[in-house]
């Protein structure tokens, strides 16, 4: 009985927790910010080697918005816990996706997968920390000035776009405009 309450307080509590129950993958966008030059961090993951976006991790089911972000930073770029500060994090948006044949499936779902959910962390990174970027996750990593981020964006779908300006606006109050034309 007694977990049955703890599920009901964290469900109550916990907006990740009931995303993942409806079926809803938890993601942070690590807005990733040098506090001196304030340039963005951003990449070019394995998975999507033409688009340049900031990092992105999955949250884990007993993990918060800030642990995964922070996971993020040393997972990608091997960064180390005195290199990172923690800003905030905001719940950004809902994407639903098409069902995929073998798609995974989320620990602490009645579900299966159907789209995202994403959240925003806004993190200060020190520019001068080497970055030893995870092959696996990552191609190419840059410090990208906020006039330019929109360009580096524009490579991505025009959904994603939408999410990432989003995030960018509410985690670090920063318009970064419509995707520049290529």
């Amino acid at each position: 009985m007694f977990e049955y309450l703890k599920l009901a307080i964290k469900l109550l509590h916990d907006r990740s927790a009931r995303k993942r129950l409806q079926g809803l993958r938890p993601v942070v966008i690590c807005i990733a910010q040098s506090p001196t030059t304030r340039d963005f961090l951003l990449v070019r993951s394995t998975h999507s080697a033409d688009t340049w976006a900031p990092a992105q991790e999955g949250i884990g089911k007993d993990e918060t918005v800030e642990e995964a972000a922070i996971r993020c930073m040393q997972e990608e770029f091997g960064l180390s816990i005195g290199s990172i500060q923690y800003r905030n994090s905001v719940w950004i948006a809902d994407r639903r996706l098409p069902e995929r044949v073998g798609e995974r499936d989320i620990d602490g779902s009645m579900f299966k997968m159907k789209g995202k959910s994403y959240y925003s962390g806004h993190l200060m990174v020190d520019e001068n920390a080497p970055l030893n970027l995870n092959p696996t996750e990552v191609v190419e990593a840059d410090w990208v000035a906020k006039a330019d981020l929109a360009t580096h964006l524009s490579t991505l779908p025009s959904d994603k776009y939408v999410i990432l300006r989003k995030a960018f606006k509410e985690s670090c109050s920063i318009d970064i405009g419509p995707p520049v034309e290529k």
